[in-house]
């Protein structure tokens, strides 16, 4: 009989016969393998297939005309090429020595996805089951050993409705991801498991190791940890203990003098060694070694403390998009390459979207210095989600089995440092007793039996009322019980309607326990077209770019493609600086799952793009001047834009986390234009404790400089301790001239009672003047047929294109999504805003915008609705601001542009310029250079609109969304 063993890998001297490499394989779709008697091993699969690796690495001819089914839960697999949704069979032979004959053979598969059932030598060992720990059988009753005596092992991958779901499920892929092998056991006294369990306090481990085998019970077990340069450091003889069950574990305490605990700054890892034996002083029958590390995290208040001192988590979290191989290689140094590339942007902490981390992930973080969330992949997708809020009792047992045996296969890593048992969890989730007890109590506390040395977390992003606004922090006691969970983590309402300078982020007075904010900055943006190259002759298809094309082309936007990638990018890491700075500020938080560390091709919402490679738009080392264990923040009481000669009140704040207190620090500004500085100042600091959110300087003295035109400067704030940088930060910060009502000696007429009440400068008319003579220009917030006279006459209009609150989109046709100045995330339909361009123009004065509408635009762009330019067609129209649209539609939209209406010209504008007039420079700067430059009767050339052409785009009314929009 076969016996499912704990799913441990360690290092041994066992004899062992690696299985990886050409399989013979075969697709199945038509489900006639059982009646082939494939599973006997008798019949060679008509194809191949490496392990470890996945089926949709390449085509297969047996997949047959169904090859392009969909395979992936919410339909993800159009990403791959060679999709093969169906069952998959995987066969191998292989031979024993003669020499096995005294022991026991046990199989080990390291990984298979999504369901397996094994047979070997035609009898089934195990399945159909899903695990993402690795099966370890007990073979020896089947296996024959001697020359010429092959043995088959036969494997079938499929999906049964009943496997575990998580982000490595998204693209649908099956296979033997990770190495296979058979090993010797000892029959006689055998090691089954190493549990190591630093300490600090006083330095050193516990250890418990299992042992199996006819004389376990009179074993000898030794103990002995090694640095990494193989030095002794301290060693034990181990005590046997026998439990209730019959479970035999060796125990032993070993001291480690002048030890050094595992950082992310210094990833200090020993190696524990034990040899076992039948008798003291004989031959040692097994021996197993495990790499550690001396790790202690807890929670204090509202701080996670690593090893005594208070860390903030800063994620970067990891999808699991693997281009090259569709499913994780199972290669150590390409993690460590990723994860280095992570860490030079200052992330030093990830997690995953429902799903755990390899085994050869787990060990390159070990070596980088990178702690690691494992969230069990109990449901993601569809009908698995669903599952969650009314858990049926095989469901239940197969959390809890699963959450055991992956809980004892990475424990021994020093990076783990929190389990998180779910995500997302809404208002059902404390409705439902079965749910909560499920994943607040029961696995919690069996994760804290398992693990005691980690974090436990019930629930990523954990919901119970429907917010609209704030963090919507849960509460620990809820009406369904008390939540066992270290820390707190809820949906971010706040973040669907994000605008900068907008206050700090609501709704976490009542966080008890350390806060990570949930898929924080999740900021999206175009995806880069000239990636499409890179994805040629891969496994996966560059998904929406080729869309993104066509959608651009169709909208004659082929030429300016390239600039509104550009422009969107920018956007997107603006906002995740302001973002990152926002969580930095909160003293109750302890971190954040910033979203994500790389790009998907269908959205570019990470800091790296697809293969981890930095952007040309935000280095690494650029991105880690606010992502690091020490960030400047700057108090500018929501503010950018400012008049010249202003003395606004700024300050600076500093967030730090380092693992030392910085001492009398000196803090030196200065006020940029371009390289010139225009002022400087310095200040020195009193000490800044660790693990602290202080203000550092109340007001910097700033005062803006004196300027006929408009200024872009950039604010740089350097910290440094004697010669050493500690932390460095920069905003750039907008000075316009002077507003002066009396600007212009003529009156201007408008038929807006808001801009009369605003400015002396207006004069209340519900019509433009009969003939245009008689009056420049005229400014008007709806066309009506006086307006049209107006224009025929050879006036010029401003028209502020507004949407009156309450109804809906008139005058032109608005744009069909959100009206926010953030970028709209690729699951919120296929309309918003996803960045602007910016062309220089006269109706703009002489502004410096660097080619789109940064943050001294948020207020502007914000709750604007930008205008759809198809019912203008055929006129052409250049933007002068143009809103870029989502990459599935890329539709031709614009907040401000110009267009000749028979001899007179319309100025069309959508930014709440009107809204924002007493508070915003900027807005009175707009609207004095759009004015002076309707004064000087301009002439446009190209194709205009008639009076009718006019008339039928006013008339057109807004499409209703699409399903899902």
């Amino acid at each position: 009989m076969t016996r499912l063993l704990l799913p441990s890998e360690f290092g041994t001297s066992r004899p062992r016969l690696p299985l990886s490499g050409l399989w013979e394989f075969s697709l199945d779709p038509d489900e006639k393998g059982i009646e082939r008697e494939w599973h006997l091993g008798k019949r060679r699969l008509p194809e191949t297939e490496m392990v470890p690796g996945c089926a949709q690495r390449r085509p297969h001819k047996s997949a047959g005309n169904a090859d392009t089914c969909a395979g992936a839960p919410d339909g993800r697999s159009g990403m791959l090429r060679y999709p093969a949704p169906h069952t998959s069979w995987w066969a191998t032979k292989f031979f024993i020595p003669c020499s096995w004959d005294r022991g026991r053979a046990v199989l080990h598969i390291g990984g298979a996805l999504p369901s397996i059932e094994a047979w070997l030598n035609g009898v089934p060992v195990f399945g159909p089951y899903s695990t993402r720990a690795p099966l370890r059988l007990d073979v020896a009753d089947l296996v024959t050993s001697g020359a010429g005596r092959a043995n088959s092992i036969v494997v079938r991958l499929r999906r049964t409705g009943r496997e575990l779901d998580g982000v490595l499920d998204w693209l649908g892929w099956s296979g033997l991801y990770r190495p296979v092998w058979i090993e010797l056991v000892s029959d006689e006294v055998a090691i089954e498991d190493i549990h190591v369990m630093p300490s600090l306090r006083p330095a050193g481990v516990k250890v418990e190791a299992t042992v199996t085998g006819r004389a376990r019970s009179k074993a000898v077990v030794e103990f002995a940890v090694f640095d990494s340069k193989g030095r002794l450091v301290g060693s034990e003889a181990g005590r046997i203990r026998v439990g209730n069950d019959g479970r035999v574990a060796a125990e032993g305490w070993i001291r480690m003098a002048n030890s050094e605990p595992w950082t992310p700054e210094t990833p200090c890892l020993y190696e524990l060694r034990a040899a076992v034996r039948v008798h003291r002083g004989g031959k040692a029958t097994d021996s197993a070694a495990v790499r550690f590390g001396l790790r202690e995290i807890r929670a204090d208040g509202t701080r996670i403390l690593l090893n005594g001192r208070p860390v903030f988590l800063r994620g970067g979290c990891d999808d699991h998009f693997y281009p090259h191989t569709v499913c994780p290689p199972a290669d150590r140094a390409f993690f460590r390459d990723r994860i280095r590339r992570a860490k030079a942007c200052g992330f030093n902490y990830t997690k995953s979207c429902v799903d755990v981390f390899t085994e050869e992930f787990m060990a390159a973080a070990d070596e980088e210095g990178y702690l690691v969330c494992q969230e069990m992949p109990f449901g993601l997708h569809g009908e698995a989600r669903e599952r969650r809020y009314d858990p049926p009792p095989w469901f239940v047992e197969q959390c809890r089995m699963e959450l055991a045996r992956w809980i004892t296969f990475d424990r021994n890593h020093p990076c783990v440092g929190i389990y998180s048992m779910a995500s997302e969890l809404d208002d059902r989730w404390v409705t439902n007793a079965s749910c909560f007890n499920l994943f607040s109590r029961d696995l919690p506390l069996m994760a804290r039996q398992f693990n005691p040395g980690a974090l436990v977390m019930d629930c990523t992003g954990a919901s119970c009322n429907n917010p609209t606004t704030g963090a919507n922090a849960v509460a620990v006691n809820t009406s369904a019980g008390r939540r066992n969970t270290d820390l707190d983590g809820s949906w971010l309402a706040w973040a669907q309607t994000y605008k900068p300078l907008n206050g700090r982020i609501p709704g976490l007075s009542g966080v008890r326990k350390p806060f990570i904010f949930h898929e924080h900055a999740w900021i999206t943006a175009l995806s880069d077209p000239g990636l499409v190259g890179r994805y040629r002759g891969l496994p996966v298809k560059p998904l929406g770019i080729p869309e993104m094309v066509r959608a651009a082309r169709g909208n004659c936007q082929a030429r300016i493609r390239r600039q509104m990638v550009w422009a969107s990018r920018l956007l997107k890491y603006a906002l995740a600086k302001d973002a990152v700075e926002l969580a930095r500020r909160e003293p109750k938080a302890a971190g954040y799952h910033y979203w994500l560390a790389h790009d998907f091709p269908f959205c570019a919402e990470g800091v790296l793009d697809d293969f981890w490679l930095e952007a040309p738009e935000m280095p690494a080392e650029t991105f880690r001047l606010f992502n690091s264990e020490t960030v400047l923040l700057l108090d500018d009481r929501d503010r950018r834009d400012f008049e010249a000669c202003e003395r606004p009140r700024i300050g600076l704040s500093i967030s730090h986390f380092g693992r030392d207190r910085i001492r009398n620090p000196k803090l030196m500004w200065l006020l940029l234009d371009d390289e010139r500085i225009v002022q400087k100042g310095e200040f020195f600091c009193g000490a800044i404790q660790t693990g602290t959110v202080s203000r550092l300087v109340p007001d910097l003295g700033i005062s803006m400089p004196e300027s006929p035109s408009a200024m872009r400067l950039v604010l740089k704030c350097v910290l440094s301790c004697g010669q050493s940088k500690i932390a460095e930060n920069r905003w750039n910060l907008w000075v316009f001239p002077k507003w002066e009502q009396n600007w212009r000696r003529d009156t201007i007429f408008t038929c807006i009672k808001g801009l009369c009440e605003r400015s002396s400068l207006f004069r209340y008319s519900e019509n433009p003047p009969a003939k245009p003579q008689r009056c420049r220009s005229f400014v008007a917030d709806r066309i009506t047929d006086r307006v049209m006279d107006f224009l025929e006459g050879g006036g010029a209009v401003l028209f502020f294109c507004r949407r009156p609150p309450g109804q809906s989109a008139g005058e032109f046709e608005k744009a069909r999504g959100e009206p926010l100045y953030r970028t709209v995330p690729y699951n919120r339909g296929e309309f918003g805003n996803m960045g602007t361009l910016v062309r220089n123009h006269e109706a703009l004065g002489r502004l410096p915008h660097d080619g789109w509408c940064d943050f001294c635009f948020a207020n502007l762009i914000h709750g604007a609705w930008p205008v759809l330019l198809d019912p203008f067609r055929p006129a052409r129209i250049m933007p002068i601001i143009r809103s870029i649209g989502h990459m599935a539609t890329m539709e031709d939209k614009a907040y401000m542009f110009e267009i000749a209406v028979s001899s007179g010209i319309l100025l069309v504008c959508s930014l709440r310029i009107v809204e924002t007039l007493e508070q915003s420079p900027l807005s009175r700067h707009i609207l004095r250079s759009m004015l002076a430059y309707l004064a000087a009767r301009p002439r446009l050339r190209g194709t205009g609109l008639d009076r009718s052409a006019l008339a039928r785009a006013v008339a057109r009314r807004p499409q209703e969304r699409l399903p899902g929009a």
